[in-house]
């Protein structure tokens, strides 16, 4: 009975986000993710295979899903997926994607995503909440020792705004650039803004996003470039919009792209208990879904000590 209220309760939520997004079910399968290329390295980085043991990264290594990619201190990772989005994960992050979707999942740190808009529907989950875009540029952190999650959208896309809510689908709200949230304990809070100009000259992962920046001592491929530019076009456009307002945006938030507490990497809780299945949001589809992996009800989140609600 559990499992068919669960599968109910994720039709629903599919359901009603499709039904915000404006978009069809067959449309949001477009570009599944297949794999992802590590095209630059920092410091401590390491791989855990799908049932295999951890190793230490090394550029050009493919990780396919299920695969996590973890980042020690002051690390970070970039990635380029098969459909030409691109990922850039922070330090003492714990990150992996989903078979058969356009799914990122993040159980701890900080990723920018940079998704082309010809792309469609990705969604990025953490263990407090999901978010929503439709090509776009975007910055989620999940903070496990805080219970907290946060989205901030860097532009605005034609299609849409970028679509945040808990694991349950509830408390929705919709950021534009410029714009971010924080879900906390399963709540979701209100939307705040922040300065681009001052994020981007604040934040490392994203200090090249903007035109004219400083171009970075590595060449990245020609595919690589070629979604930068079209996000660098996006974010200045973003940048020029929120000049032009009536009211300035002061608040700049030093804390949004900060480095989150580390938490145990899985590699050490499969050798103190063989064969465990390492605990993520919500159970990986066993087959292709109809539609984009949406979270199940497990028994407890992660870095939580909730329990989701089902309804009865």
């Amino acid at each position: 009975m559990a499992t068919r209220i669960g599968s109910w309760h994720q039709r629903l939520i599919a359901g009603s986000l499709f039904s915000l997004l404006g978009i069809a079910p067959a449309v949001a399968q477009a570009n599944l993710l297949t794999r992802a290329e590590v095209y630059r390295l920092a410091n401590q980085v390491q791989i855990q295979p799908h049932r295999a043991s951890a190793r230490t990264a090394r550029i050009n290594d493919v990780l396919v899903p299920l695969d996590a990619l973890q980042t020690g201190q002051q690390s970070r990772a970039e990635l380029l997926f098969n459909e030409g989005s691109l990922a850039r994960i922070g330090a003492n992050a714990i990150f992996r994607f989903s078979p058969g979707t356009r799914s990122f999942q993040l159980r701890n740190g900080t990723i920018i995503g940079m998704i082309r808009p010809s792309n469609g529907m990705t969604t990025i989950i953490t263990p407090e909440g999901m978010a929503i875009a439709m090509g776009t540029a975007l910055l989620v952190q999940h903070d496990a020792s805080q219970n907290r999650s946060r989205v901030a959208a860097l532009t605005t896309n034609p299609a849409g705004p970028i679509i945040v809510s808990n694991l349950n689908g509830e408390g929705t709200v919709r950021l534009r650039a410029g714009e971010q949230v924080a879900i906390r304990n399963g709540v979701v809070g209100s939307v705040e803004p922040f300065n681009l100009q001052d994020f981007y000259q604040s934040c490392d992962l994203a200090t090249d996003l903007v035109p004219n920046a400083t171009p970075s001592a590595v060449q990245p491929s020609s595919e690589v470039e070629e979604t930068l530019e079209i996000i660098r076009a996006e974010t200045a456009e973003a940048l020029a919009e929120q000049s032009t307002q009536s009211e300035t945006v002061s608040n700049t938030d030093n804390t949004l792209c900060a480095d989150v507490a580390a938490i145990e990497p899985e590699e050490p809780q499969r050798r103190r208990r063989p064969g465990i299945s390492i605990p993520f949001p919500f159970p990986f589809p066993q087959r292709r879904p109809s539609q984009p992996h949406l979270p199940r009800n497990p028994d407890r989140l992660p870095g939580s000590d909730r329990s989701p609600i089902i309804p009865q």
